[in-house]
């Protein structure tokens, strides 16, 4: 969505320029575990599906049977899937259609017999040779030198073997190219004349899919994540070696939306937006200072202990001084027994105070579901079924803007 306001904003400020927001549908990737389920309301949705290979290629039989579950109807999902989606790329191109082609979006799908036309030159070199691998390589050891750490490890041969039903790495065994965990075998000679005729069975991987991009369509920037960033400047000597242009990085936004039922919440419970960012420790420890007048820390009682043990101390030491040890064992003991006992305090107080501490940190299990963001693990449905307006919403947010933002429905 930031790419899209970057676009408006370029628009308006450059309108003899052409400036196209960009979407790459990753339909290659091989991943089925990692899509095949999804969170909505506290309950977990999973398709189960015998398919190999490609996900986009994958048909969408099947999925009806979720949807079929699904507490409400949700008509966008329903056309995407039932009527338009023959395979998860056209359900998929279908949604992001309806959410974003009033803004002028363009979604990319690179598993494609004519654009990967473009690729031939890279499928050859990385063929011929490890020069990519020891240039990722090297590139890396610069970041890591610096205090980055890699997040992509190449491969001799960054490609997979690609057709209906497969997708598997490309092995280089000396006298032989070998497409792991099947019988398929090339000679170098062949596997070069099938790059030459055939790209579009090659699929590159992580590390040489963000030049195939760049290749196709040209971006002023990409926006990713912040492990997305890192490895995308990795790959720029790829870039640098094949003459294409690098583009610029920039962070994604981050937003955290809180519904109307947990905004009464936070004004109940009389904490703040950035306290929620809190630890679970730190929030208990919140809401007893907020809510409890009884006074349980022990620092004056360790004082005091301090004190009376420095008397001993100097005592032992006039009357024997290898009392002094012993006295400073006693002293140890007699801190701990201060602690033990400011620790029940506390476990009576959180007791006493349970209800509230437990709607504080269910609150924070909400808004932060399994300790992570919201984005990392609850479906977009979540928050699309109460609110189809949505996304106009989160497009009024500054793009240039990259601190963490609240949405929240008062």
């Amino acid at each position: 969505m930031a790419i899209i306001k970057i676009c408006e904003i370029l628009k308006r400020k450059y309108p003899k320029y052409s400036f196209v927001p960009v979407f790459w549908i990753a339909t290659e990737d091989h991943d089925f575990a990692e899509i095949n389920h999804f969170h909505l309301f506290g309950k977990t949705y999973t398709w189960e599906s015998s398919q190999k290979g490609a996900v986009g290629r994958m048909s969408c039989e099947g999925i009806e049977k979720i949807l079929n579950e699904l507490p409400e109807k949700v008509e966008l999902f329903e056309k995407a899937y039932l009527e338009n989606g023959s395979t998860l790329t056209n359900a998929t191109r279908y949604i992001l259609n309806e959410l974003f082609g009033d803004y002028g979006l363009v979604v990319l799908d690179g598993d494609d017999a004519s654009l990967k036309q473009v690729l031939k030159p890279v499928l050859k070199e990385e063929i011929d040779g490890d020069t990519i691998c020891k240039i990722v390589e090297n590139t890396t050891k610069s970041l890591e030198n610096i205090g980055y750490s890699g997040q992509v490890f190449p491969r001799e041969i960054n490609l997979f073997y690609l057709k209906e039903g497969l997708r598997e790495r490309i092995i280089n065994e000396g006298e032989h190219f070998r497409v792991n965990n099947t019988d398929i075998v090339f000679s170098k000679s062949e596997i070069l004349q099938l790059a030459e005729e055939k790209p579009e069975v090659f699929s590159p991987n992580v590390v040489l899919r963000p030049l195939y991009q760049e290749m196709l369509l040209p971006n002023l920037a990409y926006i990713g994540g912040p492990s997305e960033l890192t490895y995308w400047l990795q790959l720029k000597g790829i870039f640098d070696h094949f003459g294409i242009a690098f583009p610029m990085l920039m962070p994604r936004l981050f937003f955290l939306i809180i519904n109307s039922a947990n905004s009464k919440k936070i004004t109940k419970l009389n904490i703040t937006e950035e306290d929620l960012f809190k630890s679970a420790i730190e929030l208990k420890e919140l809401y007893l200072e907020m809510h409890s007048s009884e006074h349980i820390e022990t620092e004056e009682e360790h004082a005091l202990l301090n004190y009376i043990f420095k008397m001993l101390q100097t005592k032992a030491a006039d009357i024997d001084p290898t009392l002094v040890a012993y006295t400073e064992a006693e002293a140890k003991r007699a801190g701990d027994i201060i602690n033990n006992v400011e620790k029940r305090f506390k476990k009576a107080l959180e007791k006493k105070h349970e209800q509230g501490i437990h709607q504080l940190l269910g609150l924070k299990e909400k808004l932060f579901p399994a300790s992570t963001l919201q984005e990392r693990y609850d479906n977009f449905l979540n928050f699309y079924i109460n609110d189809p307006d949505l996304i106009n919403k989160l497009m009024t947010a500054d793009p240039f803007d990259f601190r963490f933002k609240v949405l929240r429905e008062e």
